[in-house]
């Protein structure tokens, strides 16, 4: 069986959502190694960007943030993956 085909697409779940000041970001189908994780707010701006080493590829990163409340979103950049979910900040 080819390796490419079987490969899950790359999902990213967030719990909880809404948060507070932390979410758990679980990743499934990355590769092992650096991944890009961006906290953008609705109107476009950045407020965090932080490289990740993921080890297997499917794992659960804790992300920390102090930002005010609001709706957000959160970019998972690898090479040509790119996953983005919706963050709502309590």
């Amino acid at each position: 069986m080819d390796t490419l085909t079987a490969k899950e697409n790359p999902s990213v779940r967030l719990y909880p959502n809404p948060a507070k000041n932390k979410t758990e970001i679980e990743i499934k189908g990355f590769d092992a190694g650096y991944v890009k994780i961006q906290l953008i707010s609705n109107t476009g701006k950045l407020f965090i960007e932080e490289k990740r080493l993921v080890i297997t590829g499917n794992e659960v990163i804790i992300f920390m943030f102090s930002e005010n409340p609001g709706l957000y979103f959160l970019f998972l950049k690898q090479g040509k993956i790119m996953v983005k979910s919706r963050l709502v900040i309590q």
